[in-house]
């Protein structure tokens, strides 16, 4: 029963798409795709709100959303290329909110595959998957339990979007060349005082001062992280947090962040910030066990202007 229930619960994405446009993506023939198709048929298949299942091939698309679900590869060789060059996300989860509350929606499930622009230059912002609760903006809900593991997304500007969302876990997974982030958090804290609690782990980010001059490797915007045992290589700062009323624990451990322009970890309140208050910062901080390396032009190896009581720094 509980196989069935699984089964029940995903759709392959072939079962939307012309026999001739599967026949090219099996044989990663971007040139020979016809992207409107490709994409209309992604987007079908993601509009039965259940998970898709992407098989081995490379897909020539432009930007889906979806609803409720997620994408499910078969590894690196189950490659997503978007042709996109607007501003916006190529993939965007709004979650759905079946109780009405509008708070607390589902999360989503991304796992095993490839998520490629063409070059860092092909788009000037944007996220690669974002995900934003779709009454985010009204009276906004809250997407909770996100998994990312084991996905690749590179030359998009920030390769990981959320907002207002808690608990999530990103693990395993490899983030090059964004010009923005690798992955950018931010939290409505006027409406949710305290959100985040979110996970950050085992994960390898690269880029490089040609590629990123201004951009950060994880920029975090919530309430407490756990950012514990990744690969950080590049852009002006490896991890920089923003505190907003963000009470919680923040834990930056056994991480390798090197090569950054500016500074590896910094906990940074932004002047222009127009809700500052006392909790602006966070109530336990611990930079531990991390090896900061590389060249360092300007600030320091680790900079905090943000309130943390009882930190620790053993690196």
């Amino acid at each position: 029963t509980t196989v069935q229930t699984v089964l029940r619960e995903r759709v392959s994405v072939f079962s939307f798409l012309p026999e001739a446009q599967i026949a090219y993506i099996k044989a990663y023939n971007f040139a020979a795709q016809d992207a409107a198709i490709v994409t209309a048929g992604m987007q079908a298949a993601h509009n039965t709100g259940v998970l898709v299942d992407y098989p081995n091939g490379g897909y020539l698309f432009s930007r889906v959303t979806i609803a409720n679900g997620g994408i499910s590869g078969h590894g690196k060789t189950t490659i997503l290329r978007t042709n996109d060059t607007t501003t916006g996300h190529v993939i965007t989860y709004t979650g759905v909110d079946p109780s009405g509350v509008l708070i607390n929606t589902p999360g989503a499930l991304f796992e095993n595959f490839s998520l490629e622009a063409t070059s860092p230059t092909q788009k000037s912002s944007g996220g690669g998957i974002a995900i934003i609760p779709a009454d985010y903006g009204g009276s906004p809900n809250e997407n909770y339990l996100t998994i990312v593991s084991g996905i690749y997304i590179n030359n998009i500007p920030t390769s990981l979007h959320f907002t207002l969302a808690s608990y999530f876990s990103v693990r395993d997974s490899y983030f090059s060349f964004f010009t923005v982030a690798g992955i950018y958090a931010a939290i409505d804290n006027a409406t949710f005082q305290d959100n985040g609690d979110n996970e950050i782990i085992g994960n390898f980010f690269f880029t490089n001062a040609a590629t990123s001059p201004s951009g950060r490797c994880i920029w975090y915007r919530c309430g407490g992280a756990r950012i514990i045992g990744n690969k950080i290589n590049g852009g002006i700062i490896g991890v920089d947090i923003h505190p907003l009323r963000g009470t919680s624990v923040a834990i930056i451990q056994g991480n390798s962040i090197e090569n950054q322009t500016i500074n590896a970890v910094r906990g940074y309140i932004d002047s222009s910030f127009t809700a500052i208050g006392a909790y602006d910062g966070f109530s336990f901080m611990q930079v531990i066990g991390n090896q900061i390396g590389g060249y360092l032009l300007a600030g320091g190896a680790i900079s905090i202007n943000s309130y943390a009581a009882d930190p620790k720094f053993y690196n």
